[in-house]
């Protein structure tokens, strides 16, 4: 749901494609950042 949200955000507002692009990457990452971050909380927790 996120990157839904992001990305239409990015779409609608940002109008330059190379901006747009850069932002998307970035969002891209942050999100992969995020979901192991969360995994490895999580993967801790248990032990």
């Amino acid at each position: 749901h996120a990157w839904i949200g992001v990305r239409d955000i990015w779409m609608d507002y940002i109008k330059p494609t190379a901006l747009r692009l850069t932002l998307e990457v970035l969002t891209v990452l942050s999100l992969v950042g995020y979901a192991g971050w969360a995994i490895e909380i999580l993967w801790g927790a248990a032990k």
